[in-house]
């Protein structure tokens, strides 16, 4: 009875360990999918992945690639947050039990506190600083490690081959996160007073690069030997902190089995005597507590405080044009590129000239395109003017920096999907069709793919379709060389498909970009094309301070007016400005607080109010100052 009764008690004991953990982890999976910016994640670390073998052989052929291919594959999961915070989940559990088991299998009790520590840093690591890939390289090690520790060999010989295979194995498969499982196993062997196995392990881990090395015929030794971790790169001071928490995650695992060796070693008595004595254990496992709960805590703080460039592109990318603004007006800095990007956010949601002023602007209309070769070595360039050029309708040029950013970035599936879409406008179903069949290999692309498919079995050229329709109606039709610059480019568009609403509004701001009112006029004509109700704001501005420079009437546009609103701004603007004549700077930041997000700020100082609010360089106020004597 006595023994029924205790095996009852500890199958409750058991369920209620069993119950508790799962509890931990669905609250952890809750938490990451809260915290964690998978969409984000995925957009900073996509990946070109392809199922089949063709697909896989290139990453056999060297040291790492096999954590490589499976990382291309991981990193798929992102594009659904649940799957990705499961990922993330599972990269966190794994962690803490390799962890927990290995400190547990040397003291007394399994601690499941101090555990916790390279769990979250993993964790932050994989969020804010880098790849999954040097993560999931340690805990493959850590697993690797405890399979050679619970091998049921005892003969010193076998044991010592049985950890060249492994390690050899490992080596390849994860590259440089191999040295911690040699550093786990050698503190083990130690441990069990087999020192001499200890040092062959040693000499082995320090001789299997050299061995790989000849074997995949790689002459960077350093870099073969570090492969999959951070330690392989040059480090900075902006990479100080993330090098800092990988160490500390690196070096928890074999510090844990040494404060948890047993007792009866000279080595176990100095841990426990200086790192489990009973006055500190509650300190120690306070500190572990905190810690653990302060990394746990960065990544909301990241995601919350900082607005990244990179997540603005994302929501661009998406389509989600007012969260993509509203991120770029947290942005402590801003460039060409962003600008770029808030530009295109403003024309899809309509608002472009009436509100790209409100966003950091400068006098370069080579901005709206990313035209030229000072934007050919910024990042993603080729893929930013493939998709403007798309919506452009200008065919050619979409087609040749979608290639372009297929070279850069390899087969992701929206440029795919691009090249599909640019080859039916050009009717060309075949080359679409081989476009086709490679999003058909790619996870959770086939469904659009056979979608696609389906429309154009029902219409093989996509005749009916109406976005393809405009894309035909705006491509240039004559042939002509392609040295046009980006105004040319604009007014070309615009003259081959009149309707071209985008055409006609990224060269009316050009115009205004370049400061040059009076072209800003002779695109008015176009207003009634397109269904305007009133003048765009911006574009009032310009008809005003064209009249105030040249002194003549305001000229008329049929039934479009410019509001009394704006010309009582105009002249209360043209006030202040001449109040403050004697002084450019002074009379900048007078006029920043109310008129910097007008055309009129712009065109005096070559700048928006909140590029300058964003800049560090000060302005002479030189360029273009008196450009306004009287009021209208």
């Amino acid at each position: 009875m006595r023994g029924s009764a205790t095996r009852t008690s500890r199958r409750n004991v058991d369920f209620r360990l069993l119950a508790g953990a799962a509890l931990a982890v669905l609250a952890l999976y809750a938490y990451l999918w809260w915290v964690m910016d998978v969409p984000q994640m995925c957009h900073d670390r996509r990946r070109e992945f392809i199922w089949g073998i063709n697909s896989l052989r290139p990453f056999l052929g060297y040291v790492g690639g096999p954590l490589e291919y499976g990382y291309a594959l991981l990193v798929q999961l992102y594009a659904f947050p649940w799957a990705g915070a499961a990922a993330l989940t599972g990269v966190f559990v794994a962690l803490y039990a390799g962890a927990r088991h290995l400190s547990g299998r040397y003291a007394a009790r399994a601690p499941w506190v101090t555990p916790l520590i390279p769990a979250a840093v993993g964790l932050v690591l994989v969020h804010s600083y880098m790849t999954l890939a040097p993560v999931a390289a340690v805990g493959v090690a850590v697993g690797v490690a405890l399979l050679y520790i619970h091998l049921p060999l005892e003969t010193p010989v076998a044991r010592l081959l049985a950890a060249i295979a492994a390690l050899l194995a490992l080596h390849y498969g994860v590259g440089g996160a191999f040295h911690l499982c040699v550093a786990i196993c050698v503190v083990h062997e130690f441990a069990a007073r087999r020192k001499w196995l200890a040092t062959g392990i040693l000499v082995c881990g320090v001789s299997v690069p050299f061995a790989t090395r000849f074997l995949f015929y790689e002459p960077d030794l350093l870099k073969l030997a570090f492969r999959n971790a951070p330690l392989e790169a040059t480090v900075e001071s902006v990479e100080a902190f993330p090098l800092f928490l990988y160490g500390v995650m690196w070096a928890s695992f074999p510090l844990m089995i040494l404060a948890g060796i047993s007792e009866k070693t000279a080595l176990g008595v100095w841990c426990r005597d200086t790192l489990t004595r009973q006055g500190t254990r509650p300190a120690v496992r306070t500190v572990a507590i905190i810690a653990a709960a302060v990394a746990l805590s960065i990544p909301p703080v990241i995601q919350a405080k900082h607005c990244r460039w990179t997540v603005v592109e994302r929501l661009v990318g998406e389509g989600h044009w007012e969260g993509a603004l509203a991120c770029v007006e947290r942005l402590a800095e801003s460039d060409m590129t962003t600008s770029h990007m808030a530009n295109l956010a403003l024309f899809k949601s309509g608002r472009l000239l009436d509100d790209m002023f409100r966003y950091p602007q400068t006098a370069n209309g080579d901005v709206l395109l990313l035209d030229g070769k000072a934007f050919d070595f910024r990042s993603r360039t080729a893929e930013k003017r493939s998709a403007t050029y798309l919506d452009l309708g200008v065919i050619n040029r979409a087609e040749r920096w979608t290639l372009e950013s297929m070279n850069v970035m390899g087969e992701l599936p929206h440029l795919v999907k691009q090249m599909v879409i640019i080859n039916m406008v050009k009717r060309r179903p075949g080359a679409a069709a081989i476009y086709l069949g490679r999003l058909k290999q790619m996870p959770f692309q086939r469904t659009w793919a056979l979608d696609y498919e389906r429309k154009l079995r029902n219409d093989p050229l996509l005749e009916r379709d109406s976005e393809v329709g405009f894309l035909r109606a705006s491509m240039f039709k004559p042939d002509y060389v392609d040295t046009l610059t980006s105004e040319e480019l604009l007014g070309f568009a615009l003259a081959t498909n009149p309707r071209n609403k985008m055409a006609f509004e990224y060269l009316v701001a050009m115009h205004l970009l370049t400061r040059r009112s009076g072209k800003v006029l002779e695109c008015m004509r176009y207003l009634g094309n397109f269904g305007y109700k009133r003048i765009p704001r911006h574009c009032e501005e310009a008809v005003l301070s064209h009249a105030g420079r040249t002194r003549e009437p305001l000229p008329s546009f049929g039934l479009y007016t410019v509001s009394p609103e704006t010309i009582r701004r105009f002249n209360a603007f043209v006030g202040l400005y001449s109040a403050n004549a004697r002084d450019p700077v002074a009379a900048r930041r007078a006029l920043s607080v109310d008129f910097g997000d007008t055309y009129w700020f712009f065109e005096a100082f070559g700048r928006s109010g909140r590029a300058f609010a964003l800049s560090e360089r000060r302005d002479d106020g030189s360029a273009d100052w008196r450009i306004w004597g009287g009021e209208h």
